[in-house]
């Protein structure tokens, strides 16, 4: 996660005695050492997830909180991204936008299409209640959408794999379309 030639070990967790949320990395040198905790039980989050979305090999911390927004002030889920100051032990927002597109249900980072930088994908909600993929990109400032799935009825979660797997199924980037399932070579 820091480019110091060692593994870490993330763990993102609620302590049911304490109720807090915390994130915690651990050195995994010979003798493994904490290097990074933070509390987040103030922001409530409902998801953490990992990814490197600058392409630099360290990994940035992506947030997902239900909350309202000061651009967007209805309590909706959102994902922020943050830079790890690994030195001060501390976190650099990076971005913290009201919304994307479109409302989303569920959110993961994976590096798709093999270019060293780790996309982001979103499970969001059309309005006549449908739902698709969608693939953004770290472009400077902020995320911009790069690839979408089409309509599907229904599209619950990601799904936890090596792979990019929503609802148990491999999500392929095919003519610059997201395809959920079986890829058709014939597109």
């Amino acid at each position: 996660m820091n480019k110091d030639g060692n593994l870490e070990l993330a763990l993102v967790y609620k302590n049911y005695l304490t109720r807090k949320s915390l994130v915690e990395v651990y050195s995994l040198k010979e003798n493994p050492e904490l290097i990074l905790s933070k509390e987040l039980s103030k922001y409530k989050p409902w998801r953490v997830k990992f990814g490197n979305i600058l392409g630099d090999e360290e990994e940035e911390l992506l947030i997902g909180f239900i909350k309202k927004t000061p651009l967007h002030p209805i309590m909706d889920k959102r994902c922020f991204a943050y830079k790890i100051d690994w030195e001060n032990k501390s976190y650099i927002p990076m971005y913290r936008a009201s919304r994307f597109l479109q409302s989303f249900t569920d959110f993961t980072s994976y590096d798709l299409d093999k270019d060293g930088y780790a996309e982001l994908f979103l499970i969001e909600k059309n309005r006549d209640g449908s739902n698709r993929l969608t693939c953004y990109k770290w472009h400077g400032y902020g995320y911009q959408l790069f690839y979408k799935s089409k309509d599907y009825k229904k599209l619950k979660e990601f799904t936890k794999s090596e792979k990019l797997m929503v609802d148990g199924r491999e999500v392929f980037l095919q003519d610059e379309k997201l395809i959920i399932g079986e890829k058709n070579e014939k597109l």
